[in-house]
């Protein structure tokens, strides 16, 4: 089987793209999917694709996020970091604030199981972002990132 490609569309949160999430070591973007990213999602579901689909006060989301590395076949592959681009296709570096309008890009695979069953999965390919809501540490850094920071924008700046 060929791996096929998904997009999903709808508000991000949580963003992890530029650099990896500490905890996990993956790339990931919580997205808050729209309602056409829903029902394809569902689809996937019913053809096997583990991803959860869950719900919060601003709706149904799902995470989408692609390994540092992964062990396959006893060797360890290494995963490039998802491209971002903007709304005309070019890179984007910095963080990506949430409730920004995202299109993503993901690889369906087939993978095999450890009782030898075959299985659906979504590995994060790409992001482009429709609208940008700017990154505010205060908003979009989480509890740990928050602490991590903490007290570094009050220290004077160093004299040359």
């Amino acid at each position: 089987m060929t791996n096929e490609v998904a997009y999903f569309q709808g508000k991000g949160k949580w963003a992890r793209l530029v650099r990896p999430d500490d905890k996990y070591n993956k790339w990931n973007v919580q997205l808050y999917l729209n309602a056409e990213s829903l029902e394809k999602l569902r689809e996937l579901q019913a053809e096997g694709v583990k991803n959860p689909i869950k719900k919060d006060d601003d709706g149904y989301f799902a995470n989408f996020s692609r390994p540092v590395n992964k062990l396959m076949a006893g060797k360890v592959v290494a995963f490039t970091p998802p491209k971002v681009v903007d709304k005309d296709g070019i890179p984007y570096d910095k963080q990506i604030g949430n409730n920004s309008d995202l299109t993503v890009k993901c690889e369906v695979y087939q993978h095999k199981t450890p009782t030898g069953g075959k299985a659906k999965a979504i590995r994060l390919e790409s992001v482009r972002i429709d609208n940008l809501i700017p990154f505010e540490q205060e908003k979009d850094f989480n509890a740990d990132e928050k602490a991590q920071v903490a007290g570094l924008k009050d220290q004077p700046e160093q004299l040359f």
